[in-house]
């Protein structure tokens, strides 16, 4: 018994010590326990502020979203409004266009009109004048036909300091009604290509007076006068009838119409009839002297007078057609065929010139 209690007693303390152990255990536990639960809330309030923010930024971020949409809603309609602002200009522009063309081409007209009519009444002034002159009854003989290639023009006037010159050439022969005008040369500068050939029929030897005239062809205003010249056809008219008269001695070969091997030499040394054709006159003597009498009649001459003409077209053209250009030099007055006018006007001497090639078909009826 008495060992029974002390082991009781033992054991009691034992339990009490394991009491104390668990009562100070549970203090710890309940100390940590405390401390998490604060420690939790710290958290839980953190996270809070966290999501607080995070709310926050998503309202804003809307907030944003929404005044962006509505800022590019707004964009869209000015840009629609601009558009139809831009369409509206262009139609209204290309009906102000289109009834700007319309009067210019009305102004054009109106301008030629009224260059046409001033032409005619120009020319009615130039005949009446003819007429007071020569008299109303006078009809002067046919001479011959007239016919001139206006080549072109060189060194004239500059008339603008921004657009090239745009010329164009008018002649006339003065107490007539022949007259031609080129067409205007584009762009051309100060120096215009026409090559534009005329011919003027049953020419009196009465009107020898030819005038040249170089326009510049302005849409908005009246045509301006470059320059103007004169050249006297008397000499040409001169020369014509002599070598007609040598043409038709040479090819008749004297009072008996016949031409032997020495006058057919001395009629193709006038004419370069040999360089042209290529022969001598022994060979165009033999090719035409079908009864071998050593003499060519008319009608032979005529055959090869047409022939030497119609090689000289072709060189001639052949010439033109690989690009030959035949200089001012060739041009000048006193060149067979080819003169060289110079331009002036009032209070201007020196206007630059033109240049044409002019030939005779002479009304004869022995040639």
């Amino acid at each position: 018994l008495q060992t029974l209690t002390l082991e009781t007693a033992r054991v009691r303390e034992e339990c009490d010590e394991t009491q104390q152990m668990t009562a100070s255990k549970m203090e710890e536990l309940a100390q940590q326990t405390q401390e998490a639960y604060a420690t939790l809330a710290v958290r839980k309030d953190e996270v809070a502020a966290v999501l607080a923010v995070l709310e926050d930024e998503k309202v804003q971020q809307a907030q944003l979203v929404a005044d962006e949409k509505k800022r590019l809603n707004l964009i869209e309609d000015d840009v629609l409004h601009l558009k139809r602002k831009r369409d509206s200009i262009h139609k209204e522009t290309a009906e102000e266009v289109a009834e700007i063309e319309a009067n210019e081409a009305k102004l054009r007209e109106a301008f030629q009109e009224l260059a046409d009519r001033k032409e005619q009444l120009l020319r009615e002034i130039e005949h009446m004048k003819n007429l007071i002159e020569h008299g109303v009854n006078h009809k002067a003989q046919s001479f011959g036909d007239l016919i001139m290639t206006i080549v072109d023009a060189h060194d004239l006037p500059q008339t603008s300091k921004f657009d090239k010159n745009d010329p164009y050439c008018i002649v006339s022969l003065q107490g007539t009604e022949h007259r031609h005008q080129t067409k205007t040369a584009l762009d051309a500068g100060q120096d215009a290509v026409f090559n534009e050939t005329v011919t003027w029929s049953d020419i009196s030897e009465n009107t020898s007076t030819l005038k040249i005239e170089v326009w510049e062809d302005d849409e908005l205003k009246d045509d301006e006068l470059m320059g103007k010249g004169v050249l006297d056809l008397k000499g040409v008219y001169k020369k014509a009838r002599k070598k007609m008269e040598k043409i038709k001695k040479r090819a008749v070969g004297g009072d008996d119409g016949m031409i032997d091997l020495k006058e057919l030499e001395a009629w193709m040394k006038v004419h370069h009839a040999e360089h042209i054709l290529n022969m001598t006159p022994e060979q165009i003597m033999s090719k035409y002297d079908a009864d071998g009498s050593g003499q060519l009649d008319r009608e032979e001459m005529e055959e090869i007078a047409e022939w030497v003409a119609r090689e000289q077209l072709k060189q001639e053209n052949a010439r033109e057609g690989e690009g030959h250009d035949e200089g001012p030099s060739d041009l000048e007055k006193g060149k067979e065929n080819h003169f060289k006018i110079q331009l002036a006007k009032k209070g201007h001497k020196h206007q630059g010139c033109v240049r044409l090639r002019i030939q005779l078909v002479l009304h004869d009826e022995d040639a």
